[in-house]
């Protein structure tokens, strides 16, 4: 199977929705698979998982090559030293790297399970309108109203992480929330973040944040809890490589579980 095929899948998957910067960020849709790895982003040990499982296609939520968020920085970007140990190590090895970002929301079952993970009410979907559907999906109702401060620790215990960050009342009572899965709370989405707010989110649980992106949030009316980037976009990542499975029995898919690359004092 040629990974054009398996590319078009994930369009599929999404409901047709295939946004702006999903693609090929390396090889190309004519190339042979051995195998799928479903990944949080493509780190040098999330590369080195697929070639030990023998597959060559990696089907990865962010993008290969970090940089500035400003265009003319990309060029010079490409040769900063994690981007060229992670381009040699792919050359050798000959894979592929396909990136599917926000399209993962639209899978069948994701947003679902994020009302599971973090404890809110069921919510029934209603997708007229997807891009919106996304973000309202991800704003819900806990079962039952609790402080800021219970409300932390309870996502620490529900996500397993050693720590989290929280700015607000801690007694601030909150009944609705929002989940800033992977990099929404971040400066650079303060639209999302302005959305969940108009939603009537009280606090929102975030994946990474900083400075200005809790400030933003403090001054729209709201309260933020900040966990951790890839331990809340794996939720999502794990539903797609399930779904992808299934509609792949003939080639092997596989999940890789990436890990917080902090360590706490």
């Amino acid at each position: 199977m040629q990974a054009g095929e398996i590319s078009k899948l994930t369009t599929r998957l999404s409901q047709g929705i295939r946004n702006g910067d999903e693609g090929y960020l390396f090889g190309a849709p004519d190339q042979e698979v051995t195998g799928v790895v479903l990944v949080w982003k493509p780190t040098l040990a999330a590369m080195r998982h697929a070639v030990a499982k023998g597959c060559n296609m990696m089907i990865s939520h962010e993008f290969l090559y970090d940089f500035e968020y400003t265009s003319s920085y990309f060029q010079g970007a490409i040769n900063w030293k994690a981007n060229i140990a992670r381009q040699n190590y792919l050359k050798s090895n000959s894979l592929i790297v396909y990136h599917w970002h926000g399209g993962m929301l639209s899978v069948q079952g994701v947003t679902e399970k994020y009302h599971q993970v973090f404890g809110l009410k069921p919510k029934r979907p209603n997708r007229k309108d997807l891009k919106i559907f996304c973000l309202e999906m991800m704003v819900g109702e806990l079962q039952k109203p609790m402080t800021l401060a219970k409300l932390a620790k309870d996502i620490k215990a529900r996500l397993k992480l050693k720590h989290v960050r929280m700015i607000g009342d801690p007694q601030r009572t909150i009944r609705k929330i929002a989940i800033g899965a992977g990099g929404d709370t971040l400066f650079t989405n303060a639209s999302t973040m302005n959305t969940f707010l108009s939603l009537g989110a009280e606090a929102i649980v975030g994946g990474e944040s900083d400075a200005y992106a809790a400030n933003f949030v403090l001054d729209g009316g709201g309260a933020l809890i900040d966990t951790d980037h890839p331990v809340t976009d794996n939720i999502a990542v794990q539903v797609c490589y399930e779904a992808v499975k299934r509609n792949l029995p003939g080639v092997p898919v596989e999940y890789f579980e990436s890990p917080s690359p902090w360590r706490c004092f």
